[in-house]
């Protein structure tokens, strides 16, 4: 499958090594992972595989796992995503990537043995694999029961070179998916930005609301239902909603609308509106960026209040950045 990015440049979706063969790869290089928000960490790993690429003269292919394999393993548990699986693929194609071979994760799968594992993937018929990288304590198999030393035995075997790579700190502290989630929920969405390498954004769909703000405040709302992304604290927010054609300013409200009158329990709300945009969303997929807290949410008695104090952060919102 190919992908269309921003970039205007296609990047290869594919199933198994082998299938590369198709789109004239011979000599590929691979980083392993699970990459859920191609952070800095993974961008470390991204690019000491494209200098074992460049000596090799091989491609380079990130190799990953769909759904993400906690999902599978521990289906009760809630888990966010960083990212939806699209906009990692792009991300990655970003970061150097020549493909991104997409492992398709199952309960089976996750059953494997650790050699089992690595040959389900690792063993090309149709093209020469020359390297491999992973993180230095890069798990797999069942149980997690394969380690480093395992690969290692495989690479040998298997007349590949295999790097391992340590996981990439910041101020004393590892860069992890696990990480800038945590920050996130916690509020520290600058901490968050600095282990991604960009600004933190949240990924969902335009459903309709109660068109409250749009009838009653004169400041129509963009209802997210969240595919991925972990929330930050409740609270209005800048940031930027990014569409197909153009990157608006937005004022971002996660919260339960307290002053709006409502009928049916109260859940939390996401909501973006979008400055200088006019047109309808309903259905669309949207990225949401965030940049800052703005203020924390409230109770107004006084609707008028209320439309007060949104012009207020509309206003501050325009007048500065996001960040």
């Amino acid at each position: 499958m190919r992908l269309q990015g921003k970039t205007e440049k296609n990047i290869l979706e594919l199933s198994s090594l082998d299938e590369l063969h198709k789109h004239g790869f011979e000599i590929v290089s691979a980083a392993i992972g699970v990459f859920d928000g191609v952070h800095l960490g993974h961008r470390h790993l991204l690019n000491t595989l494209m200098e074992d690429a460049a000596k090799f003269g091989a491609r380079s292919v990130a190799l990953t796992f769909f759904p993400h394999p906690r999902k599978i393993i521990f289906p009760e548990r809630e888990f966010g995503l960083l990212l939806p699986h699209e906009q990692k693929v792009r991300l990655l194609h970003e970061a150097g990537m020549d493909a991104v071979v997409t492992i398709p994760f199952t309960s089976e799968f996750s059953k494997l043995n650790p050699e089992d594992f690595l040959n389900a993937f690792l063993s090309p018929e149709r093209m020469r694999l020359c390297s491999v990288c992973v993180g230095s304590k890069w798990k797999f198999g069942r149980d997690g029961s394969g380690s480093v030393s395992a690969i290692a035995k495989f690479a040998k075997s298997n007349e590949f070179f295999i790097r391992t790579v340590n996981e990439l700190k910041m101020d004393g502290a590892i860069v992890s998916s696990t990480a800038i989630r945590r920050a996130v929920a916690g509020g520290d969405l600058d901490l968050a930005e600095k282990m991604l390498g960009r600004p933190y954004s949240i990924f969902g769909k335009v459903a309709k609301g109660l068109s409250f703000a749009s009838n009653n405040l004169g400041f129509p709302t963009a209802n997210l239902d969240i595919k991925s992304g972990v929330l930050p604290p409740e609270g209005v927010y800048s940031g930027i909603a990014v569409l197909p054609d153009k990157e608006y300013k937005a004022a971002i409200s996660i919260g339960t609308a307290p002053s709006v009158p409502r009928e049916k329990k109260r859940e939390l709300l996401v909501e973006a509106h979008i400055l200088d945009f006019s047109g309808t969303l309903y259905g669309k997929e949207l990225e949401i960026r965030f940049g800052r807290y703005i203020r924390e949410q409230r109770f107004f008695s006084d609707i008028k209040i209320l439309r007060e104090q949104i012009a207020d952060d509309v206003e501050n919102i325009r007048a500065k950045k996001t960040k």
